[in-house]
């Protein structure tokens, strides 16, 4: 039977595809959460034994609380958003006027030092001064440039990382496969100690399933002499090591699995010790 991690392995390329989808954190769990299930699910398909099946249900409980916690961050994202202000008038033409009216008064100024009088060069040499400012202020207007003013925003997304994310669920798992082996241990400890009869000598699981097969075959016989012969030998020898085999009817219906068929009756009688310990159920047929 394949171990959890192997289904999730085999199931890799699937799980990462929808992993990669996921926009948020939340969304990523919601697809974890259904691939364990799905993982569960073939698991128990394959298991036969009802304690292993109970904690594997367990375990994958457990993994899922957790998947919360799981480290998803990932890729970051920065989308920007950029608006052009319309552009202002050519700052060469907002100064024209006064680049011509500093550079005029300047040069009327300059003519009426040259040629003035002496109380006529005072007044002159104030407006060359204010004509030189004029020029110089529409000067620094005009080299401000005419770029457009820019206005926007930032937008941060965070994606989650679904290697990171594959990679922590299969962490996980080898931790659950460990404790099911671990179960499924203990278990083949006990059958190994019911099966140990203290009759002739120790009976193993293998040699009471060949006993089961062949009572299987000789009911399968009917009333024929020899099958009935092998039935009675089977039955006598099992006897001896402490085991019965046991036929479907009232009170017994515990120990056996049943497939719909008409007429009933034992298809495959049960093992059971003598003090009424199953050992391996039996097949009958029959509602």
């Amino acid at each position: 039977m394949m171990k959890t991690g192997e289904l999730l392995e085999r199931d890799k390329e699937r799980l990462l595809s929808q992993l990669s989808k996921a926009d948020t954190p939340d969304s990523a769990i919601a697809v974890m959460e259904e691939e364990l299930n799905r993982i569960l699910y073939q698991y128990n398909e394959k298991c036969t034994d009802e304690r292993e099946s109970a904690a594997a249900a367990q375990a994958f409980r457990t993994v899922k609380a957790a998947l919360s916690l799981a480290d998803s961050t990932g890729e970051v994202r920065v989308y920007e958003r950029k608006d052009s202000l319309p552009a202002e008038a050519s700052p060469l033409k907002k100064a024209a006027v006064p680049l011509c009216a500093g550079g005029a008064a300047s040069a009327a100024s300059a003519l009426m030092l040259a040629f003035a009088g002496t109380d006529m060069r005072l007044p002159a040499f104030i407006v060359l001064v204010a004509g030189l400012g004029a020029v110089f202020f529409a000067g620094m207007k005009a080299g401000g440039g005419n770029a457009a003013a820019e206005t926007g925003e930032r937008h941060f997304e965070t994606r989650p990382d679904s290697q990171r994310l594959y990679r922590g669920l299969m962490t996980a798992l080898a931790v659950v496969d460990r404790n099911l082996e671990d179960v499924r241990s203990m278990a083949d400890e006990e059958t190994g100690t019911a099966l140990s009869t203290g009759g002739s000598g120790t009976v193993t699981e293998d040699t009471l399933r060949l006993m089961q097969e062949l009572l299987e075959n000789a009911y399968a016989a009917g009333d024929v002499p020899e099958a009935q012969q092998m039935v009675s030998d089977i039955r006598f020898w099992l006897h001896r090591n402490g085991i019965e085999a046991v036929n479907y009817e009232d009170g017994t219906e515990k120990w056996f699995d049943r497939i719909p068929a008409g007429g009933g009756g034992t298809i495959r009688p049960a093992l059971i010790r003598a003090e009424g310990t199953l050992l391996l159920k039996g097949l009958a047929a029959g509602k």
